[in-house]
């Protein structure tokens, strides 16, 4: 976790605690302040900390509040301010797409044994190590079939077959 924001979410949760404390005193919320910033800084992100976000829980409450009615108003306050996702790039022309299936096609075709080795060293304890092998062996079968022999058995399974005249490299619905 980012200390920043670990930082910055222990700072509010103290200046909640100095607009919320009414009759209790400060140092009862102390101890409190540091195991919640701990569990609030790892489900929301740095934006939900805002002044903004400081009055509406403080509105919400008469005394330091607890982690739970911290998150009923904190929750939804974020989710409605939260910002929107990023639109993706535009696409590219077809001119470009298909210089790009050149390269990466052009990339498979000239993969080297030392390349391939350590494709398969980097799945050894992946979680989805057959998975991704399996894709590896597609795309060495489309590109550079003459290297299928590096390929541990389990990688071949049932490789689609190959057409010989296919130009088009490894598409994400040939896998």
């Amino acid at each position: 976790m980012n200390r920043n924001h670990l930082r910055a979410v222990t700072e509010w949760l103290n200046d909640l605690a100095n607009l919320t404390a009414g009759p209790t005193p400060l140092a009862d919320a102390k101890p409190k302040i540091t195991r919640m910033a701990l569990a609030l800084a790892e489900e929301y992100p740095a934006g939900a900390f805002t002044r903004s976000s400081l009055v509406a829980v403080a509105k919400a409450y008469k005394w330091f509040p607890s982690y739970a009615d911290i998150n009923a108003i904190l929750s939804p306050w974020w989710k409605e301010r939260r910002p929107t996702p990023r639109l993706l790039a535009a696409p590219t022309t077809r001119g470009q797409q298909e210089r790009d299936e050149r390269e990466r096609a052009d990339s498979w075709a000239n993969i080297t044994d030392g390349e391939i080795r350590a494709k398969i060293w980097a799945l050894n304890r992946h979680p989805q190590r057959l998975q991704y092998g399996r894709l590896l062996a597609t795309c060495i079968n489309r590109h550079a079939p003459h290297k299928l022999s590096q390929l541990p058995p389990e990688f071949l399974g049932q490789l689609p077959p190959r057409a010989a005249n296919d130009p088009h490299p490894l598409r994400l619905h040939d896998a």
